[in-house]
């Protein structure tokens, strides 16, 4: 967990904000459906490590967005 990240979960954890944290190279598309039905936020902060310390995480955070949000959509 980078420092960013513990930076993150520690401010979120000051304002009694909800927070979660996955591994995106797992597949967490249900985890992150379910944490936004229960919590319904009207910002949704996305944090991580830049491109230049993960290659290919831009791209593959990119793609969980997308499949989470049109699947939430398709449920509707």
């Amino acid at each position: 967990m980078s420092d960013g990240t513990q930076l993150t979960i520690k401010y979120c954890k000051e304002l009694n904000k909800p927070f979660l944290v996955i591994d995106p190279a797992k597949d967490s598309h249900e985890l992150i459906r379910e944490f936004l039905d229960n919590h319904t936020p009207m910002i949704l902060n996305i944090a991580g490590n830049r491109e230049s310390k993960s290659k290919g995480i831009a791209s593959k955070t990119a793609a969980i967005i997308q499949a989470v949000l049109s699947r939430t959509n398709d449920q509707e």
